[in-house]
């Protein structure tokens, strides 16, 4: 399994890599972002989703950090909606060495859950992540 190593984005805190073989998007969170920054990212990875209509996602957490109420807020009413437009199959989420991050992020999977149209699962590590996301939908 190849996966691309070319970012279609690439800034200070995230990069975002395309692998057009297995239509996923994949999300490597670099460190602290800034609540514009979180923004921009997403709507960067969802705009991928939708032009390359593609199927899975990788959300590289590890090192991401703290995520702001007002940015839990943001995913939940503005993000995921969308998100679940596109047509996605299935989203990897690697969790974070944050214990904030992970708190933030797991209230913003429950707050989803009741929208959320495919399936997710958490990985300690994107290798595995990446495993789960290329087996066939059930």
């Amino acid at each position: 399994m190849v996966q691309s190593d070319i970012a279609v984005y690439n800034k200070d805190h995230l990069a975002i890599f395309y692998d057009s073989d297995t239509r996923m998007v994949r999300l490597k969170w670099k460190g602290f972002a800034t609540s514009e920054q979180i923004r921009e990212g997403l709507t960067a990875g969802m705009e991928i989703i939708r032009r390359e209509k593609a199927l899975l996602w990788l959300a590289d957490l590890k090192h991401m950090q703290a995520i702001s109420p007002a940015d839990e807020e943001w995913i939940v009413q503005q993000w995921f909606p969308k998100v679940v437009l596109t047509g996605l199959k299935k989203m990897a989420l690697v969790t974070s060495l944050d214990y904030f991050n992970n708190t933030s992020v797991n209230r913003i999977m429950r707050s989803t859950e009741p929208m959320v149209t495919f399936e997710t699962e958490y990985f300690v590590d994107a290798s595995d992540a990446t495993k789960w996301l290329l087996e066939p939908v059930e």
